[in-house]
């Protein structure tokens, strides 16, 4: 096994600094023409496909661009929100946790492990499940959001582990944005209350600075009927006042010259009224804690005006707690209660560093990463005995090449190799290729089709490693491989305008090695085993932009099919078809903006065997502009036919199947001053 450690890292990128500056060319604008320049302001930018700003119609991958504008018009309130609304993407809600699904894959347990989620460049999944919340645990207020940039297909070829469908990177804002306070209040269904202070300026001597403090409670739903617990001794299968939560987090920013710097902090506590894990019923006293600390620098700096060094320094502190209440008498027996806690810490800190250097005719990105989770501990217990109590730390360490090179103002072709190995798995290599080809003219406006390929992996994380309950049902894997997928896609882009773009693709994608929990005919205990292969493909058609000077928003359908290669049956919670709509138009002479949502899911599979319903959800918001100079307001409606449909639940449930919220509604003003 190869080890390429940290100090090794760091020369081998000084070098390859020395080697591309040695044989580089002439300083040249990789763009020609002032007509290229004038479309490279028109057409949106992403950092996150290729590791360095580009234009999305030159990105080797299918992206999406969500702003500021519209997660306010579409009165969006959770990542979660954001990420439901694009094409390909689908959520799972189980009451404690949101789950993100893309391309017909959403697997028990999966705590959204199989994507990368950053924050202006750094990793934000965590050490020990490799977790990434979506709801209101994510790292930050959803208010505090300047863009997100989405890249689907596999790229671990930059990125490494996670990176296993793609990568979300949520660009924040900056002081510049605010230039003064503002006061953010929500009130909204189930005794729902919101509060954020925000600060932000960009003052005569360059420094930027922005910090915010925001506050979130809920009752939730106040009764919520499951027919499994249908019976007299469990309140005929209702909960009562067990949904409630709430959370409060920090950002800060700075940034001066070369140098930003950013603290986040969130805490989230939620209780569950579902009896998970078999627990009691209808009680209160099952809940959990998520708690998240962030702490990141950056350096950036244009070594030349063709060559760019960025070195990012990061830091996660992850902890979780959970109280879990059981009855612990034998059946017909008075109730004997105990509280069941399971506990887990996991600390890490990373360091980066990316070069990137534009050639006349290419570009090449090259890096090398370290990341050290130095904490990886995991407890349950209860009053009687102490099941678990496990401390582990892991190292990872990676270098990358990517080469952009154009053949022709025609055709270019993107290659990228990483390899990245560690203290718990033997070395991953993973490739990535692309060919970019403008089509010939012969429509008004550009026609771009891009053909990849990707291979990525996702490795075993403490949890699946680990985690062992006594014997009651969990047990450790203590070995596992890293698991693997290859996609290929097709993407044909074309620019009607610089504003509207048709997106067609096509794709597959295979998984070996999947981990799942599968359950040891030995002793009947759950594990996680490396026992899973999957097949999939779909298509998604999509038309994205400005359709008139009054309307804009997105449409897309997509379909695809996932299945486990070894029986040929369908996955469970992966619907075949898709369809969205996100439309918004000034009303009333400009004063109202609307924002209508539109999203269809098909059915899906429950693990039992039963299907969760199609459903068709409509949301609609009203925002409006500033009512008196400073103050904002808007009014959401979501599921605003009162559809009912549920979701798809783990294996931890009862339910096989999970109702969700009818008809809600949320009303938010803010105050600039």
């Amino acid at each position: 096994m190869v080890i390429v450690s940290q100090k090794n890292s760091v020369a081998c990128l000084l070098l390859a600094l020395a080697v591309v500056e040695s044989h580089a060319q002439s300083d040249t604008d990789f763009l020609d023409s002032e007509d290229e320049l004038l479309l490279l302001e028109e057409i949106p930018t992403v950092y996150a496909a290729s590791k360095y700003e580009q234009r999305i119609i030159d990105a080797p991958a299918s992206i999406s661009i969500v702003t500021a504008a519209e997660i306010e018009a579409y009165g969006y309130q959770t990542l979660g929100d954001v990420l439901h609304s694009l094409r390909g993407f689908y959520t799972t809600n189980d009451y404690n946790y949101g789950y993100a699904g893309v391309r017909g894959f959403s697997r028990p347990g999966d705590y959204n492990a199989r994507l990368l989620f950053l924050v202006d460049g750094h990793r934000v999944n965590e050490s020990l499940y490799g977790a990434a919340g979506i709801q209101n645990d994510f790292l930050l207020d959803i208010d505090l959001i300047d863009h997100i940039e989405v890249i689907r297909g596999s790229n671990s070829s930059l990125f490494g582990t996670n990176a296993f469908f793609g990568v979300v990177n949520i660009i924040t804002k900056t002081g510049r944005d605010y230039r003064d306070s503002e006061v953010s209040v929500d009130v909204a269904a189930n005794e729902t209350r919101y509060g954020r202070f925000t600060y932000g300026d960009r003052y005569s001597n360059g420094v930027e600075l922005l910090v915010s403090a925001s506050h979130f409670e809920s009752d939730g739903a106040s009764a919520i009927y499951f027919p499994e617990f249908d019976d007299p001794a469990t309140n005929r299968g209702v909960a009562q006042d067990a949904d409630a939560s709430d959370h409060e987090s920090l950002f800060a920013k700075l940034s001066y010259g070369k140098f930003d710097l950013e603290a986040a902090y969130v805490s989230r506590t939620k209780v569950i009224p579902t009896a998970s894990y078999e627990t009691v019923f209808n009680v209160p006293s099952t809940f959990t804690i998520d708690e998240n600390i962030f702490l990141a620098a950056r350096y950036t700096a244009d070594l030349t005006s063709t060559t760019n060094l960025t070195v990012q320094l990061g830091f996660m502190d992850y902890s979780y707690w959970g109280d879990y209440l059981y009855d612990y008498a034998d059946a017909g027996d008075p109730p004997d209660l105990v509280l069941y806690k399971d506990e887990a810490s996991g600390d890490s800190w990373e360091l980066n560093a990316t070069l990137s250097r534009r050639f006349k005719r290419h570009v090449v990105t090259m890096g090398a990463e370290f990341r050290d989770s130095f904490r990886l501990d995991q407890m349950s217990y209860d009053i009687f005995d102490v099941f678990l109590d496990d401390q582990r730390d892991s190292t990872n360490s990676a270098m990358f090449v990517q080469e952009d090179f154009s053949l022709s103002k025609s055709i270019r072709l993107v290659g990228g190799l990483r390899y990245d190995s560690s203290s718990d798995f033997d070395g991953e290599l993973n490739p990535r290729a692309a060919l970019i080809y403008s089509l010939p003219a012969s429509l008004p406006g550009d026609t771009v089709l891009k053909i990849t390929h990707g291979r990525s992996f996702r490795a075993p994380n403490a949890f699946e490693l680990y985690y062992d309950d006594g014997g009651f049902t969990n047990k450790a894997a203590l070995t596992l491989e890293p698991e693997s997928i290859s996609t290929n896609e097709v993407i044909l882009e074309h620019y009607f305008n610089p504003n509207l773009i048709g997106i067609f693709s096509l794709y597959d994608y295979k998984i070996d090695d999947l981990i799942e929990q599968a359950l040891d005919p030995l002793d009947d205990l759950v594990v996680f085993a490396n026992v899973g292969r999957i097949d999939a493909s779909g298509a998604s058609l999509a038309l994205e932009g400005r359709w008139a000077s009054r309307l804009t928003g997105r449409v897309s359908y997509s379909a695809q099919t996932a299945e486990d290669a070894r029986t040929g049956t369908r996955l469970t919670n992966s619907p075949e078809n898709m369809f969205k709509v996100n439309l918004m138009t000034p009303l009333f002479n400009d004063r109202l903006t609307a924002g209508l949502e539109i999203s269809y899911v098909s059915e899906r599979l429950s693990w039992a065997g039963t299907y969760a319903d199609s459903a068709t959800r409509v949301n609609l918001t009203l925002t409006s502009k500033e009512v008196v100079p400073g103050l904002r307001a808007s009014a959401s409606v979501y599921n605003l036919f009162d559809e009912l449909y549920g979701d798809p639940a783990s294996q931890d449930h009862s339910q096989p199947i999970l109702p969700q919220p009818g008809r809600t509604y949320r009303i938010s003003a803010s105050y600039r001053f």
